[in-house]
């Protein structure tokens, strides 16, 4: 479960900043890291300082929901860019061993 991170100081569930890129890993074999995580945060309008952690609110929110899905889908975008310029290179690499 995503919110077996720990309990806040009024006893309901939270996950931290920094568990939640483990715990997104954990739980929907997401990688996120914790720049992403701090994106994330800032989204929800976690304070930059103090306790830093996630609510079961803010983690079903539209708005934590909407920024994983960009991150997301930038990551989709990167990895498919890289594996382009890896063909690329490969196609160059075999052309110039041809001739």
């Amino acid at each position: 479960m995503l919110l077996s991170g720990g309990v806040c100081k009024d006893g309901s569930y939270s996950v931290g900043v920094e568990e939640l890129p483990a715990k997104l890993k954990e739980v929907a074999e997401l990688e996120v890291t914790l720049a992403e995580a701090e994106r994330l945060a800032a989204v929800c309008e976690l304070p930059l300082e103090g306790e830093r952690r996630f609510s079961y609110d803010q983690l079903a929110s539209e708005r934590f929901d909407k920024e994983l899905e960009r991150i997301i889908a930038e990551a989709r975008q990167a990895k498919a860019l890289r594996e382009e310029q890896e063909r690329i290179a490969a196609n160059a690499a075999r052309a110039a061993s041809a001739s």
